[in-house]
């Protein structure tokens, strides 16, 4: 039976923190334990149950001043969850990762790195899961890397990562859109083989395993911006509208110390208070949608200089999108504003999902407040949020048309009526949807970020083969300094010699023995030579070597026993008499356990894809056929029954990738540096 292996990952937002439970079969017992070609040529498949997600809110940002906090109030719920879902013989065999995101960028440094000690501090001390080093295992990510750990996720689940031949080179993949509280991103792969390779200083390298050891590499273009996801876009918002008030004006005539504004991006008659540079504002909303959008365009910052064409906002550039081929998924706020407040989650049609953002912030507060007592939007909203959906949903629109050039009407002019009508979803291309499940599974960035290790973990025998992982682009190594992003921390590798896999420990306790031997025989030979003939020295160095061997061969017995047994890992001459009787015809490489340079997949193609579950006309998800795999078994969540409809068939558009992508930098197997972790096991 194929051993289970488990990983934690806990996505620390604005909002919140996140616990994602992740299970996969142990890939490299897999290799060698099945035949099936669809499990061998894609990349390991995880699994999630419906109850392993959990949430505690307010996010980790809000304990900066009250550290005292951060255990018994955020982390302890998560830690005693994940505690209670894994296998407690599996618990020193699991690795925890508490990644920061948006919301923790925001703090300043030194109050991050308090915080994260805290936590790396109070996780060991109340669990038994991997969590070597801090700094590898609790930090703040970049909006780059969290697009495309999403982008990752999104994927999988689309099943674009799987029955991938060495042999074909052609591929497609969905855009990934998310927007959160604090920040936003894009990334994808583009359709036109022309911008990726005008733009390919700016496009990202993701490398990828299948269970047999090929190797995917996909280039990928990926943007983050801080500051405007829709809840700080709101209140760089509400601060402009302060900042454009006259210096020498007095608008405090009543000298009551508040200051009257109107709001045209909030519902007639809702009125807020807000701060800002020590003064009070009372803002009244007017719900004028045409006077909202025009005052939210210029918060996309799309006069700053861009270094190239086309340009998107806030002076970044990339490669042209074709919404004409180009296929995108949002999730977070494209999908909550949406689905909560106005029912169109899913395929975006502009011209409807317009029409009802207008009805929504022209309607007087009074009769929204009626409405959601009579439950007529969605079950995850409250008041709260009620009072920003206008500008949220106004926001979405502006990032969609303006910021990503989206357009707004229809693009399938070259498709017959016959055909529209029949609305039959195989000739519809739909160019944006958003979505929060996918066959009823979660779509989060974690689920990625999960997938690159659970693929790291993959042993191919060959020690030149690609390591998984991320390499910036050339743009973001050189401005920005970024360097290779392993989803394996420095703390799992080991080195492949029988010395490295007894560990640290081992390794400090044979130095301090050797030390203390040191001094012994020294002293015994200088000092105490008039002890020579009562044999007290030389008793205490009998029983210091005699316990030295004894601790050497129980550390040997247990790393051939178990440690060895479990790295799965050839050395050296092994590789070599493998090759050998390759070379001799006394082995087939269907039965190596080590692969050849020629059979290492350079470039993924897409064939053979299954159809995901249809949708039937209430967007609930349908049963699939049984001729469809079933490719993670029970990931799912617990927020949503609605999965994303409309993606049952993929366009049957075959884009070639670059060909002329330049390689992973090697990385050198040296101590506490990047080293092929192919043969690790979690």
């Amino acid at each position: 039976m194929v051993q289970e292996n488990y990983g934690i990952i806990v996505d620390s937002g604005s909002s919140g923190s996140r616990l994602q439970v992740y299970k996969w079969q142990d890939p490299n017992e897999l290799r060698v334990n099945t035949d099936d070609e669809s499990i061998l040529k894609s990349v390991p498949r995880m699994e999630q149950e419906e109850s392993w997600p959990m949430k505690v809110s307010p996010g980790m940002s809000s304990f900066a001043d009250d550290m005292d906090d951060l255990w018994d109030d955020h982390f302890k719920p998560l830690i005693k969850h994940a505690q209670s879902i894994i296998p407690e013989s599996k618990h020193e065999e699991t690795p925890i990762f508490v990644y920061a995101t948006a919301g923790m960028r925001l703090v300043s440094e030194k109050e991050r790195n308090k915080m994260f000690k805290t936590v790396c501090k109070s996780i060991r001390k109340h669990s038994k899961f991997i969590l070597n080093n801090c700094d590898d295992h609790v930090k703040l990510i970049d909006g780059e890397t969290e697009g495309i750990y999403g982008w990752l996720g999104l994927n999988y689940l689309l099943r674009q990562f799987d029955n991938y031949y060495p042999d074909r080179h052609s591929h497609s993949s969905f855009g990934f859109m998310d927007m959160g509280g604090a920040s936003t991103q894009i990334a994808f792969f583009p359709s036109n083989e022309t911008e990726v390779e005008r733009h390919s200083d700016d496009m990202f390298s993701v490398t990828l395993k299948n269970v047999n050891g090929d190797v995917q590499e996909w280039p990928v273009f990926v943007s983050s911006w801080l500051g405007f996801g829709a809840n700080q876009a709101r209140k760089r918002y509400l601060k402009s509208l302060a900042k454009t008030l006259v210096d020498d004006v007095d608008y405090d005539p009543d000298g009551d110390g508040i200051i009257q504004l109107n709001d045209v991006c909030s519902p007639r008659g809702l009125k807020l208070q807000e701060k800002y540079d020590g003064k009070v504002y009372q803002i009244q909303g007017t719900g004028d949608y045409a006077s909202c959008m025009k005052s939210i365009y210029p918060l996309l910052l799309k006069h700053l200089p861009c270094q190239g064409y086309p340009c998107l906002f806030n002076g970044v550039h990339a490669p042209m999108i074709d919404f004409q081929r180009d296929k995108f998924v949002g999730i977070s706020e494209y999908w909550y504003t949406a689905n909560d407040v106005f029912q169109m989650g899913g395929e975006y049609n502009f011209m409807l999902f317009n029409e009802k953002v207008i009805n929504f912030c022209s309607s007087s507060w009074e009769e929204i407040e009626r409405n959601y007592k009579e439950n007529l939007y969605g079950e995850n909203i409250n008041l709260e949020l009620l009072q920003d959906s206008c500008f949220k949903a106004s926001w979405v629109i502006n990032v969609l048309h303006e910021g990503f050039g989206l357009p707004r009407i229809d693009l399938d002019e070259n498709v017959s009526e016959d055909t529209l009508e029949s609305n039959d979803q195989e000739f519809k291309h739909i160019p944006f949807q958003s979505a929060n499940l996918i066959e009823g599974a979660e779509l989060s960035w974690t689920l990625g970020a999960m997938l690159l290790f659970a693929a790291s973990q993959i042993n191919t025998g060959y020690s030149e083969a690609k390591q998984v992982g991320i390499k910036p682009s050339k743009t973001a190594a050189n401005v920005a300094g970024k360097t290779f992003i392993s989803p394996v921390p420095n703390s799992l590798f080991y080195q492949e010699d029988e010395f490295s896999g007894l560990g640290l420990h081992t390794l400090l306790l044979f130095l301090t023995l050797f030390v203390v031997l040191f001094f012994l025989v020294y002293f015994n030979k200088v000092s105490l030579m008039r002890f020579k003939h009562n044999g007290f020295v030389d008793s205490i160095s009998s029983i210091f070597f005699r316990t030295y061997h004894f601790l050497q061969n129980k550390s040997a017995q247990l790393y051939h026993s178990k440690i060895r047994k479990e790295k799965n890992y050839f050395t050296e001459q092994e590789i070599d008499i493998q090759k050998a009787h390759l070379e001799e015809g006394l082995l087939s490489y269907s039965n190596a356990r080590i692969s050849s340079p020629n059979h290492l997949r350079t470039r993924p193609s897409l064939y053979n894809l299954q159809d995901i579950s249809d949708i039937n006309d209430n967007g609930k998800q349908v049963q699939n056929s049984s001729s469809s795999p079933n490719l993670y078994k029970n990931l799912v969540s617990s927020r949503s029954n609605i999965s994303l409809p409309n993606l049952n068939t993929y366009n049957n558009t075959i884009r070639k990738s670059s060909s002329n992508l330049t390689d992973f930098k090697k990385y050198h197997q040296l101590a506490g540096s990047f080293t092929d972790l192919s043969d690790k096991e979690v």
